[in-house]
């Protein structure tokens, strides 16, 4: 039975995860020191568990979620990174005009356009198969069922960062960051990361230390707002997604001469920053996790000029 207790910096409830990183010009070893904690409740089974990965051209080890290949927090011999929720928006919602006595079409800059239709047979083990048809538009896959206080008989069709994508799956950029040697090596497989987002800290044994928004975010019409928070008219193509952010222009940071980095599910990218990322976690600012870290590293950093890996602890 949960207390009665408030919201807030003194609710148990969890806080998400944060991580931290010191660079090795205040570590007493030369190297970087980081620590990752994810604040993900005690499930059985455990959403997380450990693993070690080894090939021809990688030698990791840390923690996923099971049946990923993907290590969320981990290190190799030269490289430790930290990932946390980021949760900026990978998806809109588009309305669509229909017309019941043609429930196939959909109408868009006044023209009726005919949805592609697609058979789908998912096996179920000691039953029948269940076969749905799915109807594909321009924007996206049919989703009204789905859709949460959807009115009857409104069409609403979604656009999204597919979750798999054959060509240019996430784990590509994984194995990337599995077999970098150095923070340069494992930014560059960065953009390799489509889905989902997430803020991501690293650190090498040289010292060097990082930061980097990862994932693949839409450049959004202006007819969607700032926070694309609401269905979009599918009644026109100028509401469509009109590329992807390039992946250098997303917030990332190498080497700060603070020589730390933290991130606690926080915005880390000032206001000046005019992409939207759409509502998402930790846009409204610092975090009292976020703030209680950077103030320990500045009260330990006001009486020493060197951490030991314990300290960082």
């Amino acid at each position: 039975i949960k207390a009665d207790v408030p919201d807030g910096p003194d609710s148990p409830d969890p806080k998400f995860s944060h991580a931290w990183v010191i660079g090795g010009e205040k570590t007493t070893t030369g190297a970087s020191v980081l620590i990752s904690d994810p604040q993900t409740p005690v499930w059985n089974p455990s959403m997380l568990y450990e693993f070690h990965a080894q090939g021809a051209s990688f030698n990791a080890r840390g923690v996923g979620v099971a049946g990923s290949p993907i290590i969320l927090i981990g290190f190799n011999e030269q490289v430790a990174w930290g990932v946390t929720a980021l949760g900026a928006d990978q998806a809109d919602l588009f309305i669509l005009k229909t017309d019941p006595a043609h429930p196939n079409q959909y109408q868009v800059d006044g023209k009726w356009l005919e949805m592609k239709l697609v058979e789908e047979v998912i096996q179920v083990k000691d039953q029948e198969p269940v076969r749905m048809t799915v109807r594909e538009t321009i924007f996206g896959p049919i989703a009204s069922e789905f859709v949460w206080q959807n009115p009857p008989g409104q069409e609403v069709a979604i656009c999204r960062v597919p979750m798999v994508e054959t060509d240019r799956a996430t784990i590509q950029g994984a194995i990337g960051m599995m077999r970098a040697k150095s923070c340069d090596s494992f930014a560059a497989a960065l953009p390799g990361w489509r889905f989902p987002t997430a803020n991501c800290v690293f650190g090498d044994s040289k010292g060097n230390i990082g930061y980097s928004s990862l994932g693949a975010l839409p450049v959004r019409s202006a007819l969607t707002g700032r926070d694309g928070a609401h269905a979009q008219d599918g009644s026109t193509r100028d509401g469509m997604w009109q590329a992807m952010i390039p992946y250098d222009i997303l917030p990332n940071c190498m080497n700060p001469k603070r020589g730390y980095l933290v991130s606690a599910n926080h915005r880390t990218i000032q206001s000046f920053y005019e992409i939207p990322f759409g509502r998402m976690t930790g846009s409204a600012g610092d975090t009292d996790r976020g703030l209680r870290v950077k103030e320990r590293i500045l009260e330990h950093l006001a009486e020493n000029d060197r951490f030991t890996p314990d300290d960082v602890l």
